[in-house]
């Protein structure tokens, strides 16, 4: 059984490194702001459209910032899950035999 767990362990970090080189990218309405996200929920970029920036004020920035963000989010948590039931899959039904 210690086997196995080393095991899992050892697939459970070549995940991580699969999730840390895995993107998605999410946009908030009318695409005004983009944000870019690894499958470890890291961001990797945030990306302003400057014509409406300079029209925008805070209020409507820092909105459209969390709705991006938040949308980011759930198709990162999306990936990472994915990714962790096959792992699960794969090592869970001989884990206890």
């Amino acid at each position: 059984m210690l086997g196995k767990l080393m095991e899992m362990q050892k697939q459970m970090e070549a995940i991580k490194q699969r999730l840390d080189a895995s993107f998605v990218e999410a946009t908030s309405p009318e695409n005004r702001v983009m944000v870019r996200m690894n499958g470890n929920r890291r961001v990797q970029q945030v990306q302003l459209d400057s014509q409406w920036l300079k029209e925008a004020d805070s209020e409507e920035v820092s909105e459209l910032i969390q709705i991006a963000v938040n949308r980011a989010l759930e198709k990162a948590d999306q990936l990472n899950e994915a990714e962790m039931r096959s792992v699960a899959g794969s090592m869970l039904p001989g884990m206890f035999s």
